[in-house]
């Protein structure tokens, strides 16, 4: 109930003010009377107050204090990077459900809607900037869902220019203005060369910005691209992986360098509003790209694709589009600054059934993106009308004070309170599963370029263009290149391009009247590790290569590396594929298999009821020859109790556990080492297990044998916990080592 004129409570004040938001939004200038900011009328805005006529301003003049004060301090920090933006509002409509996939509400019913906000931004150029630069485009989207708000921070390219994050900064500083000459790479293109042609993996977003969709004919006619893979997880806790695209209903247009000029500074956003005003209303799709585990192992394995790197892209008649829904945007902002410059994009605002992946770049965007918006905009930007969210609940955290908090949860207790507790939903998922497998030490990491990061480009200069488009392609870069005042970025660059096809390294040389290198073979890069390399060291900057991290797989999901894709119908397999398993790692440990961690394997393999155990000369277990013939094999199930009880008590008495320490199984205080060797013996462990050969890998065979054969025999009991967990061991290993150790924790 709307609180009365007479009202005098704390509470009608509050309510007034928050009723009051739209109302001030819509107001006009004749329904408003001047004042000061606290309310008091004021009879004319010029007026000020002065000791006489002639005389000096007075202090007291609370009025023009007040109005100076203010415009010294209207402008807030602009964004770093996508400073120059236009946004609208508007909805979305689910027109295809994705619930088989994901469990997310807003995808769950067909016509579901939801209030959406989007912005369209230039990266590189300032507030002011031209609106038709050769560019990409940011394209965030902000849908205020039922379950809080998901914003998708994406833009107009599918890729981008790099895949390590520790990257973006130094990128971004040669998009801006040289500190020194104070200097755009629009007259002298010095650092935006120099950047490209020490890291080369950037070359399939330069074919892209260099092309036609450098520069596009207005926000409304383009695509977004999330770039990033995410994951999508149902309501039975399954997940696949996931690109998203926002795909133009309006379709895609270009405007040519040679006529960019002639288009106003701010033409993008005046397209875009005008369109809005005349009920011209921008659309675009919601679709998906799906990809299971599996897939995604494969996709590494045999095109050498990873799925989290940002310069790569799903091949689309491999992983087809499906439609999910559709963006309307059918409202302009009234106000510029509180609607568009104050919305505030966040790629950790994610709704229940979708996550990140492991994808590095896109982890460091779910800190990086929130802690510049409260530099930006306080603490509390998420109170922000725009920024708000619209759940079907009233909601609540612990999150209390900072500045400009007018939400600030009244008198709710600020802590987990015992008297006063809060509500909580159950989880809809189990983490466990959902969050994947990750085994490893710390390392430090630095991707390489590989001749597989010029597939896509090349595709693109010999399929996609045609001789028109080439021809402007090499008049875009050209042009750019002359605006360089130094030769050698330029000769790196065009080798660069040369991989990509000799016949672009051509006619730049002879666009340019510059010789550029022989390829990349021979060269060094301070960016990029260069896996393409002969002869010479590859490292990047020099370092030495003793020193640098083995990346055979380049962070990419390789073969076993989901250790969730292990089949359940395993838990309940027959003990002979558990004994070929632990047979094959045995043999790796022939020489040693009666060490603290052989013995206990071999207990397993003897309570496998072998007819007989061939043996050497000197009375020792003859691995070599023994093999599945020779169990009499029990017809129980290996989650059968009996079993389960049997087997511990093997697997105790084989490891020597002290009687008043049954708890805890420690080799050698977990420093146990062992070479990987053997990689046939680890592909074998992958015919008995399937998709989790690279996760054996990753593991050591050993080890992973180990885990998998306990876990199996266990998987259903009660009585056992294992815990997977790696330790460092301080002396040097090479590269073919792995440490490992298991710890068997007792609960009955």
């Amino acid at each position: 109930m709307a609180p009365s004129a007479t009202d005098t409570s704390f509470a009608a004040h509050v309510a007034n003010q928050f009723q009051s938001y739209e109302s001030d939004r819509q107001a006009t200038s004749k329904e408003t009377l001047y004042t000061t900011s606290n309310g008091v009328p004021i009879a004319h805005p010029y007026e000020t107050q002065r000791a006489g006529e002639n005389g000096p301003l007075l202090l007291q003049d609370f009025h023009l204090i007040d109005l100076l004060s203010h415009f010294d301090r209207e402008r807030i920090p602009e964004r770093v990077v996508h400073a120059k933006g236009s946004g609208a509002h508007g909805y979305f409509e689910c027109t295809d459900p994705l619930d088989d996939l994901c469990l997310a509400d807003i995808l769950s019913e067909k016509g579901k809607k939801c209030s959406v906000s989007m912005r369209f931004s230039t990266v590189g150029g300032e507030s002011g900037s031209h609106d038709m630069a050769r560019d990409p485009r940011g394209f965030s989207v902000k849908m205020r869902t039922d379950e809080g708000n998901w914003d998708m921070v994406f833009n107009n390219t599918p890729v981008f220019f790099l895949r390590d994050p520790a990257k973006f900064p130094h990128f971004i500083h040669t998009q801006k203005r040289d500190p020194s000459t104070h200097l755009t790479h629009a007259d002298d293109s010095f650092m935006f060369w120099d950047y490209l042609s020490q890291n080369p993996e950037s070359i399939h977003q330069v074919m892209i910005l260099m092309g036609d969709r450098g520069i596009p004919k207005g926000y409304r006619k383009m695509n977004g691209y999330a770039g990033h893979t995410f994951k999508l997880v149902n309501k039975a806790g399954e997940w696949v992986y996931c690109q998203i695209h926002l795909k133009s209903m309006q379709g895609i247009d270009f405007v040519t360098q040679e006529d960019s000029a002639d288009y106003s500074p701010d033409f993008s956003q005046k397209d875009l509003y005008e369109a809005i005003q005349n009920g011209d209303y921008p659309k675009w799709t919601l679709e998906v790209q799906t990809m299971t585990p599996k897939e995604a192992e494969e996709l590494w394995e045999k095109q050498k694709i990873n799925v989290f790197d940002l310069t790569h892209v799903w091949p689309q008649k491999q992983f087809p589009l499906r439609k999910v829904g559709e963006f309307t945007l059918n409202e302009n902002a009234i106000n510029y600054f509180a609607e568009v410059e104050q919305i505030a994009f966040n790629p950790s605002h994610l709704p229940p059934g979708v996550e990140p992946s492991a994808d590095p770049v896109l982890q460091s965007r779910l800190f990086s993106y929130p802690d510049t918006h409260r530099h930006r905009l306080g603490v509390n930007y998420q109170q922000l009308p725009v920024n708000a969210t619209r759940t079907g609940y009233q909601f609540g955290n612990f999150q209390r004070d900072g500045q400009m908090a007018f939400y600030n949860q009244g008198a709710r207790p600020n802590y987990l309170s015992s008297i006063d507790p809060i509500k909580f939903k159950s989880r809809a998922v189990d983490l466990d599963k959902t969050h994947g497998h990750f085994t490893g030490e710390a390392i430090t990491f630095l991707t390489e370029i590989r001749p597989e990061d010029f597939n896509a480009p090349r595709a693109l200069w010999r399929n996609v263009f045609d001789e028109p488009a080439r021809e402007r392609f090499i008049n875009n870069v050209t042009g750019k290149m002359k605006l360089c005042k130094q030769e050698e970025p330029l000769k790196r660059q065009i080798a660069i391009f040369r991989e990509v096809d000799p016949e672009i390294a051509e006619r730049l040389e002879k666009s340019t009247g510059i010789k550029g290198y022989d390829g990349i073979a021979n060269m060094a890069f301070n960016g990029t590790h260069n896996g393409m390399a002969s002869g010479k060291s590859s490292s990047a900057n020099g370092i030495i290569d003793k020193n640098k991290t083995p990346a055979a797989r380049q962070g990419a999901p390789g073969s076993g590396a989901h250790g969730t894709l292990i089949p359940s119908s395993l838990n309940k397999s027959h003990p002979k594929s558990i004994f070929r398993a632990l047979l094959r790692a045995l043999r790796m440990f022939r020489r040693r298999p009666s060490s603290v961690w052989g013995r206990p394997l071999l207990r397993l393999l003897i309570h496998l009821r072998p007819r007989s155990l061939p043996t050497t000369a000197r009375g020792r277990t003859r691995l070599s020859t023994l093999d599945a013939g020779q169990l009499a094999l029990p017809e129980a199930p290996l989650d059968d109790p009996l079993v389960v009880k049997g087997i511990s008590r093997t697997v105790h008495r084989g490891a020597r556990v002290p009687p008043k320490q049954p708890s805890l199984v420690v080799a050698r205080r977990a420093q146990v080492v062992h070479r990987v060797e053997h990689v046939d013996v680890v592909e074998g462990l992958a015919a008995d297990y399937g998709a989790a050969a690279g996760h054996l890998r990753a593991l050591g065979a050993f080890g992973a044998a180990a885990y998998h054969a306990l876990e199996r025999v266990c998987a259903h009991s009660e009585e056992w916990e294992l815990v997977f967990w790696r330790r460092e061991i301080k002396r040097r290993m090479d590269r073919s080592t792995v440490q490992f150790g298991i710890f068997i924790q007792v609960l009955g």
